[in-house]
């Protein structure tokens, strides 16, 4: 599912995409978070185009108050867990995919 077919913009879309990741880099292991990168290098795009973006809200916002900021309800974070979900399964490891929805939730 493209981010855009939710009905947001591309800059809700990247900046939404980039407050989950970074949100769950804080709870994986960076060992992981970087495997998970150079395995799915778009994710690692995401987060260079929508740093600008996430951090309109501060670093110590939760995912729901990110989205706000950006404009979106907090009932659009699993669409965008999934859709990133989806992503990583077609480049990286399942056991890595786990890790990932682990440390998004």
């Amino acid at each position: 599912t493209s981010l855009t077919s939710l009905g947001v913009t591309p800059t809700q879309a990247v900046g939404g995409s980039a407050a989950l990741l970074s949100n769950a880099r804080q709870k994986m292991e960076l060992a992981d978070y970087n495997k998970l990168l150079k395995d799915a290098p778009a994710l690692d795009q995401v987060l260079d185009n929508g740093y600008a973006t996430s951090t309109i809200a501060s670093k110590t916002a939760t995912t729901q108050e990110q989205f706000r900021v950006l404009g979106m309800d907090a009932s659009m974070i699993a669409p965008f867990k999934g859709a990133i979900l989806n992503y990583a399964k077609t480049k990286t490891s399942p056991a890595l995919v786990d890790t990932l929805a682990a440390a998004m939730q």
